[in-house]
């Protein structure tokens, strides 16, 4: 999903900007995911803890994307190089 989110952040606009929108909603599914897994650590629902790290990892992409796209945005034109 990283490198999906990082290329439609390219071309989003909001009045949040280019990559927040993206940032935020990443970081939302991601800590929504990340709360399962601490009551998935006993072995009879490990199930749970699983599919919620699976869940954790991939969401956690459409936050680092955009966020790895912030830096080379922040630089001026001019400086490129």
């Amino acid at each position: 999903l990283q490198p999906v989110a990082g290329s439609l952040s390219d071309g989003w606009g909001s009045r949040w900007g280019r990559r927040a929108p993206f940032v935020v909603t990443g970081c939302a599914l991601t800590i929504m995911f990340l709360i399962p897994m601490a009551f998935g650590g006993a072995f009879h629902i490990l199930w749970l803890f699983s599919i919620s790290y699976i869940l954790a990892t991939g969401l956690h992409g459409i936050a680092s994307g955009p966020f790895y796209a912030m830096l080379p945005d922040s630089v001026p034109a001019g400086q490129y190089g």
